[in-house]
């Protein structure tokens, strides 16, 4: 990746943290990154390509971290446990964008809408994949993966939305805490279904 396009990235990732999506603009994200108009326009079309490049950066990170996950020959219990930490990380980390993408470009734009949809899709079927290997392996006696599948990616998104989002200051150790031990019941429950 070029580093101008590095730098057009990173300047606007600041910018929207501290501004928003809708105050940013494109003069705003050149003066930061200290190029011209033409620089950024050689790399991203519109603003909101600049965006979606965002959110693509932040979707290929969290399944990069997922694939390590359906690789490993961990317990189920050991690999949501653990991945439940590190997706709350990845969100911690780049939260102002996802909530910018989530609050106001999803409910507001038809083409962020299916970037979401696509996004979340991708990671239902990678989560479902290890939901079917462990009730093959007889790590678990509930057999539903894609209700599995909504229960833990319905239990992440709550504790994204009410302890990474809407805190003004998150406590990242105390979310990975309440990831750990969310999962853990939700863990003993499908064994003993």
């Amino acid at each position: 990746m070029s580093s101008a396009r590095e730098k057009l990235l990173e300047s606007a990732k600041v910018l929207f943290s501290q501004k928003g999506y809708y105050a940013t603009s494109v003069e705003d994200i050149v003066e930061s990154a200290g190029f011209s108009k033409g620089t950024f326009y050689f790399y991203f079309k519109s603003k909101e390509e600049l965006f979606k490049s965002l959110v693509e950066e932040m979707h290929l990170n969290i399944v990069k971290r997922l694939e390590v996950f359906l690789e490993r020959e961990m317990p189920l219990e050991d690999s949501l446990i653990e991945y439940a930490k590190v997706f709350s990380e990845d969100i911690y980390q780049n939260r102002h964008i996802a909530q910018i993408f989530l609050f106001q470009l999803v409910g507001t734009n038809e083409e962020f809408r299916e970037l979401y949809y696509a996004k979340v899709s991708h990671l239902r079927e990678m989560l479902t994949k290890m939901m079917d290997r462990a009730i093959q392996r007889g790590e678990i006696n509930y057999k539903n993966a894609e209700n599995i599948v909504n229960l833990y990616a319905g239990f992440l998104r709550m504790l994204v939305l009410e302890y990474v989002f809407r805190e003004n200051e998150p406590d990242l150790e105390r979310v990975k805490s309440l990831a750990q031990e969310g999962v853990r019941v939700l863990f003993r429950g499908l064994k003993n279904a």
